[in-house]
């Protein structure tokens, strides 16, 4: 046991030297197998032999190279171009961030902005104390080549520029291997947090930031400068350019020249490359084509879009966009905001055409920003009301000229879209909203002031008495008492300052029952008629709900549409004199028929083809002229008494009434 005890340790002392250890290791197994033949012979040797061999190998140290990890080396950064190292101030760490208070010159006093690829701090220069702006990249852009030669190429551009309605740049450099911007400090915000904060609604402000925006470009234009990057964020807002005499006139401020080419540019990207915001870029841009001036006419016309209505042209993911700036026109700016100015909205449109031959120079943009734009106008002698059904459904008040009053929209207050509504003439209107989802329960009419507030609610969705369900036409009598036509019960009810008169009605065949009444109407009487559309007629009553006569056309036998022997009507109105307009759905006529009796006129109206069965609205303003809309439709037309086609007045949202409102 004292030998074997020593060659254990022996063995120990020399796994440290692998080369001794396997010379020990060999010498040992050959005299354990010279021992075990000597005692045992080769027989009994062979097992004992074998096994030792084995236990001997666990004891050998390998002889390959550990392997290598499967991760790849890191790489080296790469150097950036002489250009920007050759007047480099020594740094302490290249390879630490940024500390903006090691730009030698400057003091930062405090952060002012930050993105995702660059920080913008106020500072104070120190020889001369001016207060500046200094930009300096992200972090994870320190590295990006392209990305640093555009930051320098910015501040190099922007340089050669002197422009009241312009950011200057004074210095760029380098501190080690970061790199910074000093630029002129603006105290305000971009215009992109001013339309954020909703100051769509100021046309005249809106049109003097674009003309500021029109003298920025027109100068870079002329230094042989394309921008290729308008957009609101790239245009800042002094904060003390605006006062209550205006808005001064260096108060808009354009920046970022990261992306801009032209002749007198080199050019950083190459052909079929999209450069700019693609919110904002030009087809042109989005194929990758080549830009020039008309470019930046066409982003500066999404600008102005924007501007006006709150809300972007073109909306949705990267391609998405890209596909609708080559494709696809956004919807005009006054059917998201009907109080712009028609040749504003028309101004805007001619700007984004996708042919940038097609759209006007700057100097003409220039010029007709100084026009004199229709600013709305009340209170004319007549209005019109019109439910429209989209996005959510609104209450639009237009003149008869389509232009739209103080009071422009109504009905955000009302809990469900409206669907019908008519007007007293003194400002004040009531309005029927539709049935809310399930387990909502509030007032199916509501009356409102001439801010829109509303001053009274009843009737409850029901089947009751003074209830409704699907209110679908309100008429004011004299007195100021209302009449509701209900379609789904077939009844019309009477109310006066919200409580319940009674009603009369029903479903029948005719003679105050009613098949798919559709429309109300009250004559300077207070008397009564109402579309009995599946009945085919005009049924006429008293003003205590009294059943008198009705008004129907008759068919001949083989007529089209003659089943019944009556004719189709699909629309009816009364004027102010009691005059009655009957419209035939079939040939679209009017027929005019006159207070007094006797008096027939037939009139053509020229006007779209329409579905047999499309309800028309029509209403008469003082001067006798037809104002008619199909609903579902997006237009309004106005004709002269003899049935002249005036004026078609664009809704731009699916319509679901339309009435007349005369001053009382």
């Amino acid at each position: 046991w004292l030998g074997v005890s020593l060659w254990a340790v022996g063995m120990a002392v020399l796994v440290g030297r692998p080369r001794l250890f396997g010379v020990g290791v060999w010498a040992s197994l050959l005299l354990f197998s010279t021992l075990v033949l000597f005692l045992g012979g080769p027989e009994r040797a062979l097992a004992p032999l074998l096994l030792s061999a084995l236990a001997l190998g666990l004891f050998l140290p390998s002889s390959r190279p550990p392997r290598a990890p499967r991760v790849a080396p890191r790489r080296r950064a790469r150097a950036l171009p002489r250009r920007f190292t050759s007047t480099l101030v020594p740094s302490r760490d290249l390879s630490s961030p940024l500390d903006p208070l090691d730009i030698p010159g400057y003091e930062v006093l405090e952060k002012v902005g930050s993105g995702g690829m660059a920080s913008v701090f106020r500072a104070r220069r120190k020889r001369g104390g001016a207060t500046v702006a200094l930009k300096l990249p992200a972090e994870n852009f320190v590295a990006d080549v392209g990305f640093i030669r555009r930051f320098h190429r910015e501040a190099e551009v922007a340089q050669r520029l002197a422009h009241p309605n312009i950011v200057r740049s004074f210095e760029h450099g380098s501190v080690g291997a970061k790199h910074f911007m000093v630029m002129e400090f603006v105290d305000g915000y971009s215009l992109e947090s001013y339309i954020d904060d909703d100051h769509r609604s100021d046309c005249a402000t809106s049109c003097e930031l674009m003309r500021q925006a029109v003298r920025a470009l027109s100068y870079i234009h002329e230094a042989g400068i394309v921008h290729r990057d308008i957009k609101p964020a790239n245009m800042m807002l002094e904060r003390a350019g605006f006062s209550a005499q205006g808005v001064a006139a260096d108060t808009l401020k354009l920046m970022d020249f990261g992306v801009a080419g032209g002749a007198q540019l080199g050019r950083l990207t190459a052909m079929g490359v999209r450069v700019g915001t693609p919110t904002y870029m030009s087809p042109e841009q989005a194929r990758g084509l080549r830009s020039d001036e008309r470019s930046d006419v066409y982003s500066l016309g999404l600008v102005f879009y924007e501007l006006l209505t709150g809300q972007a042209a073109f909306r949705g993911g990267y391609e998405v966009i890209v596909h609708q700036q080559i494709f696809q026109l956004p919807p005009p700016p006054r059917q998201l905001e009907p109080r712009v100015p028609a040749q504003l909205e028309r101004l805007v449109m001619q700007m984004i055409q996708k042919e940038p031959e097609a759209r006007p120079t700057l100097a003409e943009v220039a010029y007709r920003l100084l026009e004199p734009f229709a600013v709305p106008v009340l209170e004319p002698e007549s209005r019109l009301l019109c439910v429209l059904g989209a996005p959510r459904g609104v209450l639009r008040i237009l003149d008869t000229g389509g232009q739209l009053p103080s009071i422009g929209d109504v009905g955000a207050t009302l809990p469900a879209p409206p669907q019908a509504c008519t007007g007293d003439g003194l400002g004040n209107l009531y309005v029927a909203v539709t049935e809310g989802e399930a387990g909502a329960y509030y007032p199916m009419i509501y009356k409102l002031g001439h801010g829109g507030e509303v001053l009274e609610s009843f009737g409850s969705y029901g089947t009751r008495a003074g209830e409704f369900l699907r209110p679908v036409a309100l008429a004011l009598a004299p007195d100021g008492s209302l009449w509701v036509l209900d379609a789904e019960t077939h009844r019309v009810e009477h109310f006066c300052d919200g409580h319940y008169l009674g009603g009369f009605g029903g479903s029948g065949g005719g003679k105050g029952r009613f098949n798919d009444p559709r429309d109300l109407h009250v004559n300077a009487h207070g008397e009564l008629s109402v579309l009995d559309y599946g009945n085919r007629q005009v049924q006429h009553f008293g003003a205590d709900g009294t059943y008198k006569n009705r008004w129907a056309f008759r068919a001949s036998k083989d007529a089209p549409g003659g089943g019944g022997g009556l004719r189709q009507l699909s629309g009816f109105t009364l004027s102010r004199g009691g005059d009655l307009y009957l419209r035939e759905a079939l040939s679209g006529h009017v027929h005019k028929l006159a207070a007094q009796g006797g008096a027939f006129d037939t009139l053509s109206l020229q006007t779209d083809a329409t579905s047999a069965d499309a309800l028309v609205d029509m209403g008469v303003d003082e001067a006798g002229n037809l104002f008619a809309a199909e609903r579902g439709g997006h237009a309004i037309r106005k004709y002269a008494p003899s049935g002249e086609l005036l004026a078609t007045l664009e809704t731009y949202a699916p319509i679901v009434q339309l009435r007349v409102e005369l001053r009382a």
